[in-house]
C-alpha cells in the first residue's frame, strides 16, 4: 500500500520549501495536486501517488483560501475514502498569508521544533505565548 503525508498549502512558496525538505529526507513528492488552487484530477493524482518510487509520497493540496470544501480537501477526502493509500499524517502550512493573520493550532510546531500547545504561532514561527509542555519550553 502507497503511504503518503499531505501537506497543505500549495502554493509556490509551500512548493519549494516542501520540495527542499523532501529531497533532504529522501521521500517522494508530489506537486501536481499543488497551485493555488490544485486543478489536478483525481484520477491524474492517485495514479501518481500509487506509482511513486518511493515509499512514502509528501502530496500538496491547496484550497485558495475558499472557506468550504475547496478542490484540495475534495482531494484529500476522496483519496482517504477510496482506501488504498495509507495517510501517515498531514501538515497544514500558511506559507504565504498575505494579511499577516495568525492561525490558532491545537499543538503548534515552530521551526525551531519547539510545542506551543495552547497557543499560537505567528507568520515568523514565533509563539503568541510562553507554555512548557512536556519538559519542552516554547519561547516567545
Amino acid at each position: 500500500m502507497s503511504k503518503a503525508i499531505f501537506v497543505t498549502d500549495g502554493d509556490a512558496i509551500a512548493v519549494k520549501a516542501v520540495l527542499a525538505a523532501t529531497k533532504v529526507l529522501h521521500l517522494g513528492c508530489i506537486i501536481l495536486s499543488g497551485g493555488n488552487p490544485s486543478v489536478c484530477t483525481y484520477e491524474d493524482l492517485h495514479k501518481a501517488i500509487l506509482h511513486s518510487k518511493h515509499d512514502t509520497t509528501v502530496v500538496m493540496f491547496d484550497d485558495a483560501g475558499t472557506t468550504s470544501e475547496g478542490p484540495g480537501e475534495q482531494l484529500m477526502k476522496r483519496l482517504v475514502e477510496e482506501g488504498q493509500i495509507q495517510v501517515l499524517g498531514a501538515l497544514a502550512v500558511s506559507s504565504a498569508n498575505r494579511s499577516g493573520d495568525w492561525t490558532r493550532l491545537m499543538c503548534p510546531l515552530t521551526v525551531t521544533e519547539t510545542l506551543c500547545p495552547t497557543g499560537s504561532i505567528k507568520k515568523e514561527s514565533k509563539s503568541l505565548m510562553t507554555t512548557e509542555y512536556t519538559g519542552i519550553q516554547s519561547t516567545s
